[in-house]
C-alpha cells in the first residue's frame, strides 16, 4: 500500500495489509483504522422477531441484550448520579432487582481488570447461559454448552437464508437492567428526553457495537471532540470491528449473521454511514468525511 494524500486527508500504511491510518491536513488527528470498519454493512433497527415454535413477538433487543454490557468507572457514576431520575424509564421487573441489591446496578464481582469495566445487572435475575457461579454444578454447565452448540449447528445450516431470524425457537431468560418492555433502551430514551447527548453520555459499548473505537489521550487526537476523561492511553487512536462480534449474540439475527452478498441485495448500509454518529462523536465531523471518501475506493474492491 502506498501514500494516498487528497485535498483534506491522507493514506498511509499501517503494520498490516488490514489496516490503514488516516490523518487530518493540518489537523492534528490520526487513526489506525481496519479496513473492515469501512466495508461491513450494519445497520440496527429494533424490530419484533417471531418465535418459530411458539408465535410469540419478542423485540430483537432480548438476543443482544440478554447478558447487561460492560460499563466503566465513569459510566457506573453518572448512572448513580441520574438513576433516581432514570427509574421510571426502567421496567417493574429491573425496578425489583434494584430494590433487592439496593441501587447496585452492577455487578462488583463481574469486573474485567485488563478493560477496568463492570457488567450491569439482568432482569428479572442473572442469566444462567453463558454465566456461571460457584453453585451450578458442572453437569448443568456441559448441557446448557452442548445446547448452544446444537443450536448454531442449526442456524449454521441456514447461513444462505435471507432470514436467520425466522429460525429462532427460544428467548433468553433475562435482559439488560436498562432494557424497556419496547425493546429500547431506557438510558439512551433518558438522554433524549433531559436534552443529553446520547451518542457521548449512553454506555460507549452499546453506543459503538460492533465496532470498537478507542481515541487517545496523545496529541495526535488533539483535535478530536471525544471528552478527555473518556479516552485512552493507546499509543494511538483506533476504529476496527470488534472481536468475533458474530458470536456476541444469542442466536444468529439478520443485523450481524446475514452474508455480505445478501445484505447488499436487502440494502443494508454500510457501518461507515449507519453508524456516523459514532463516528462523528468522537472524532469530528471532517474525519467522518475523509473515513467516507476513502471508504468508497475499498467498496468498490471488497
Amino acid at each position: 500500500m502506498t501514500t494516498i494524500s487528497k485535498n483534506f486527508y491522507k493514506i498511509s500504511p499501517s503494520d498490516s495489509d488490514d489496516w490503514f491510518i488516516i490523518e487530518l491536513v493540518g489537523k492534528k488527528l490520526k487513526i489506525d483504522v481496519e479496513k473492515r470498519v469501512l466495508t461491513t454493512r450494519y445497520d440496527c433497527i429494533p424490530h419484533p422477531v417471531q418465535i418459530k415454535d411458539t408465535g410469540e413477538c419478542v423485540s430483537c433487543s432480548n438476543f443482544c441484550c440478554y447478558m447487561g454490557c460492560y460499563i466503566s468507572p465513569l459510566e457506573i457514576k453518572f448512572i448513580e448520579n441520574n438513576l433516581p431520575q432514570l427509574k421510571p424509564y426502567l421496567t417493574k421487573d429491573s425496578r425489583n432487582v434494584l430494590k433487592k441489591f439496593h441501587d447496585e446496578f452492577y455487578l462488583p464481582e463481574d469486573h474485567d481488570p485488563e478493560e477496568n469495566l463492570y457488567k450491569t445487572r439482568c432482569s428479572p435475575e442473572e442469566p444462567t447461559r453463558f454465566y456461571y457461579d460457584e453453585d451450578v454444578d458442572e453437569e448443568e454447565i456441559e448441557e446448557d454448552e452442548k445446547e448452544i452448540i446444537e443450536i448454531s449447528e442449526d442456524l449454521e445450516d441456514d447461513k444462505n437464508s435471507d432470514d436467520l431470524e425466522a429460525n429462532i425457537s427460544e428467548v433468553p431468560d433475562s435482559v439488560c437492567i436498562f432494557l424497556m418492555d419496547d425493546g429500547l433502551c431506557a438510558l439512551h430514551k433518558y438522554c433524549d428526553d433531559k436534552g443529553l447527548y446520547w451518542p457521548i453520555d449512553k454506555f460507549n459499548i452499546c453506543t459503538t457495537f460492533p465496532i470498537d473505537i478507542r481515541v487517545t489521550r496523545n496529541g495526535t487526537a488533539a483535535d478530536a471532540p471525544y471528552p478527555m476523561e473518556k479516552r485512552v492511553e493507546d499509543e494511538c487512536s483506533t476504529l476496527k470491528m470488534m472481536d468475533e462480534y458474530e458470536d456476541f449474540l444469542y442466536a444468529k439475527m439478520n443485523c450481524v449473521n446475514l452474508s455480505p452478498k445478501i445484505k447488499a441485495k436487502k440494502n443494508v448500509p454500510y457501518i461507515i454511514d449507519s453508524m456516523k454518529y459514532a463516528i462523528v462523536s468522537r472524532f469530528g465531523e471532517k474525519m467522518w468525511s475523509a473515513l467516507h471518501d476513502y471508504a468508497k475506493e475499498l467498496q468498490k474492491s471488497s
